[in-house]
This record gives structure tokens, sequence and C-alpha cells, in this order.
């Protein structure tokens, strides 16, 4: 350390003069003298009272007299020693550096042991004569006794210096964490998923789910001796909208219900099985049904799929081989014109999704290969989109569109692609999970997509720029079908309908975290 002294060299007797003292150097009295009346006042620190008189008077003995009237001291709290030599500014340590005399200062060395980076490394000098000893080792900023892994010349086990629950070997938490640094967080780490698994009261198949933001309901739409229902579920999976027959007849169902939420209504769309046509209504979140529209008066359309640009149109679209037909309701009940998409279809249903003022619409073509189109918002200006792959499934967040593809036997693994509300390709393909994973329905997450699958029902989740992220099972099947999954920020749910032991339509929600 640097003592604080006053500047100059060694003291000597200046003898006294008449008049007050100011601040003053270091002095001491010369010998034989002894001190001016009246004293100086504080010098620098560390420093006596300077010699000075307020009025005259200073004594003398051997010739010399106490020092004069004293000046302003030195100040200031950093460290400053007079000198004329290096050598009278050497501190005796060697990890600060050698001091140098600048100028009659001591100036400060450079330390011994240099930190090669000072976001993740801290660097610890030992003493030792003129050769100190450096070592270099992780910060441990969030204090857990465990030392950052990103510290490159000495990495510790913490992956995540600022939370100090994660390091190598730590308990797995319900955090959205990486909590034991093995590259896996929560439920994709052995966490459980949230929730439970609940069945659906009656419900037979063909389930599907839609997350209603704006009423903090899912509504859940399923048939019941093949006649379409639907119901309301809070978060947490109370009822809050009882059962209710949506199309209100005694006919048949030629497959499920089309589903979805458009902002202020659910949509619902239907096709008779005895050539009685296809048609739309709106539903409230608290059961309130709509007027039906007569969307295709023909016969059998089957398996139609709905969506909503923002606050405008619906589209349902939906087909019998060999047409795959759309059709348009604006907001206000007006059914457009039928408009085909695919003259030459060969499934029995294509998807549907909305971002922005566009769709997005997708089915499995004639040579059984995945087709994809971007259309306005009245189904027209059809442009492709590129996917390679099979039985292709749709979903849309507020900025854009993704596409799930099943393996073919020249593609062995399902696909994933993301796109902008334009069109405009963002990532993809990348491999889902693995060989065995069916996508099956997709939904929008605050930071990507989640993808389910059938037979098993497993979830992936697909963070930004296409990176792979937690896999979870919600049911082990194997004979899960009719996927839908749905969600925000709130949490998420899933329906499914499980033909192992007969025919069983079930439920399980989670939160955010999944875990919880």
């Amino acid at each position: 350390m640097l003592a604080v002294i006053g500047c100059g060299s060694s003291p000597r007797n200046l003898g006294a003069e008449s008049g007050a003292g100011d601040a003053g150097e270091t002095s001491e009295a010369g010998a034989g003298g002894e001190a001016g009346s009246g004293g100086g006042h504080a010098g620098a620190s560390g420093g006596k009272a300077g010699a000075g008189a307020d009025s005259g008077g200073g004594g003398t003995s051997g010739g010399a007299d106490t020092g004069g009237a004293g000046s302003a001291g030195m100040s200031g709290s950093t460290p400053v020693m007079g000198c004329k030599l290096d050598k009278d500014c050497d501190d005796g340590l060697a990890c600060n550096g050698a001091e140098k005399c600048v100028n009659q200062v001591c100036a400060a060395g450079t330390a011994a042991c240099a930190n090669p980076d000072a976001t993740n490394c801290d660097v610890v000098c030992t003493e030792n004569g003129a050769a100190p000893t450096c070592a270099v080792k992780g910060k441990d900023a969030d204090n857990d006794l465990h030392f950052s892994k990103a510290c490159a010349a000495n990495p510790g086990d913490d992956c995540d210096d600022m939370a100090n629950s994660v390091y190598l070997g730590a308990q797995e938490l319900c955090d959205g964490l990486d909590n034991d640094c093995d590259g896996k967080v929560d439920v994709g780490d052995g966490v459980p998923l949230g929730g439970t698994t609940a069945v659906i009261t009656g419900g037979e198949s063909h389930p599907a789910i839609a997350w209603a933001p704006e009423q903090s309901v899912y509504g859940i739409a399923y048939l019941i001796d093949n006649e379409g229902y639907f119901q309301t579920v809070n978060a947490s999976g109370a009822i809050v909208t009882q059962p209710t027959d949506v199309q209100t007849g005694n006919q048949n169902l030629y497959g499920g219900l089309g589903w979805a939420w458009g902002g202020d209504s659910f949509g619902a769309a239907w096709s008779w099985d005895d050539g009685g046509g296809s048609h739309f209504r709106t539903v409230s979140a608290t059961g309130g049904l709509g007027v039906t529209r007569t969307i295709i008066d023909a016969h059998v359309q089957a398996f139609p799929s709905v969506a909503r640009v923002s606050g405008g149109n619906w589209a349902v679209i939906l087909g019998y081989p060999p047409n795959l037909q759309g059709v348009t309701v604006s907001a206000t009940g007006t059914v457009g014109s039928p408009v085909t998409l695919d003259p030459a279809f060969n499934d029995v249903s294509g998807v549907v999704a909305s971002s922005g003022s566009s769709f997005a619409a997708a089915w499995k073509g004639t040579d059984q290969k995945a087709v994809a189109y971007l259309y306005n918002s009245t189904l027209g200006a059809p442009a492709a989109f590129t996917l390679a792959g099979d039985s292709p499934v749709v979903g849309s967040s507020p900025s854009g569109f993704a596409f799930a593809t099943a393996n073919t036997a020249a593609m062995t693994a399902p696909q994933f692609y993301s796109f902008n509300a334009s069109g405009s390709a963002i990532c993809g393909p990348v491999t889902l999970a693995d060989a065995t994973f069916v996508p099956a329905a997709i939904t929008a997450t605050p930071t990507g997509y989640l993808v389910a699958s059938s037979g098993k029902v497993r979830v992936q989740e697909v963070l930004a720029n296409c990176t792979m992220g937690q896999l979870f099972t919600v049911d082990n099947g194997p004979n899960d079908q009719d996927v839908g999954i749905s969600g925000g920020a709130s949490g998420y749910g899933v329906v499914w309908s499980n033909f192992t032991n007969g025919s069983v339509v079930s439920r399980r929600l989670f939160g955010p975290k999944y875990c919880n």
C-alpha cells in the first residue's frame, strides 16, 4: 500500500513568522526550537499541524526557529507518496506491480497477473517474492460456490453463472433453466409434465381445441354419437360452459367439427353424413350459437378445417376426392363462392391457418407429397410453399406460419419449416424428434411453436430459427388419433382420441413451462 504524506524532501525548520497559519505541510520542530504560537490547520492526510504564528512570538533555541506559516497541504483519497527515486515508492508487494517515481509523485504499477476474460474469469495473485504466482478461475457471480464454465482459461462446472440453482449435478427444477447443465430443460430432463389427463365425459372421437385468450378459456369440440358438441374450460381445467350441441340437429356428421378461435367467437364447420351439405356458424365463448350458414350445398364434403384472418373473413377448407375446396365467410356472415384449391385431391382432409391478413392451407397431393399454398383473405392469389414429405399440418403465429410433414420412404424423418406472414422462408427444413414422430397439429408459443404427434402423443418444442427445444410425452398411446394442440403465454392444452379400449376423448392442460 502507498502511504500518504506531504510532498517534498525531508522537513527542515523555517522559523516563525507573524500571521495566521493556513493548512500546512507536515513539519516538526527543529532541534532546540519550540513551536511558534498559534497552531496551523491540518495538512495532508497523515501529516501534523503546520507551524505558524497568529501573533508573532516564535521562540528560538540554538538558532533554529520553528516552521513558518503552513501552506495548503495535499488532499484527496488516492494514495500518493512524495519521492525522488523509484525505490522510494516500493511497497514491497509484487502482485500490484512495480511502483514508479514520476515527477516526484509515486505512480501505481501494473498488476502482475492479467485477467484473460474479465466477464467470465477471476484472477488470483499470490505473493512469492519478486515472482508472484498467478491463477485464473471462473467467476462465481451467483455465489453458489461453482465457477463459470464460460471461463475458457479454467472452466468450472457452472453453465449459468447468473443463476445459483444451476451447476453440474444440481437438481432439475421446473424453472425453464438447465439446472444440471446436461443440455436438457425441465420436462425434457425428467421433470413431470404439468396437469393431469382427464377424460371428456361422453366424448368419442374427433376432438379439436382452440385457446381464446380474450376470454381465458379453451374451447374443446368433439363428437358424441356422431353429433358435434363443445365445451369451454379455464386454464385450470374447470368447466366454464357445459357441453353444448353445436349443429342443433339430429343428422350424423361426416368426420369431425372444424374448430378455431376468431378473436371474438369460435368458428365451427361441419358436413352432414347423408348429403345434407356443409355448414358454418359462430359460437360464443359462453355457448351462444350464431346463425347456421350453408357454405356448400352438395354431397359429403368431409373433415373441414377453419381459420380466420384478424377481424375479417373466416376460411373453411374441406374436400371429398377429387376436389378440395375453400369457402370464406365474412364477419357479417356473407358466404363467398367456393374456390377449388386442388382439382385432383386424393385425401380426406386439408388444414388451414391464418396470420395477419393471409391464410395458409396444406394437404396431401395426388403423388402422396405435401402441398401448401399462401392465400389472401379471400382465398385468392395462391403462392406455393416448397415442402418435402407427406401429410402436412400447419400452424400459425401473429408473424407467420409453420409446417410439419411426415416421413416417407425417401425422407426418413419428419420435417419442420417456418415462414413469415408473406410466405418467405425463415428456417427449415429441420428434423423433428425421430422417425416415429407423426406430426398431427401445431400451435404457436411466445418463442416458436409446439408440434404434437399422433400414435403416441408427444410434443416437440421448436424455438426461434428452428432450434429444437424440449421433447416430452403427453400420452403413451399407442393408438392416439385426432390430436389437437392450442395455447399461448398462459399455458397449453392437448386433446386426442384413444382407441385402445373403445373410443375415448381425453385432454391435458399444462402451464407455460410445461411442467407447471
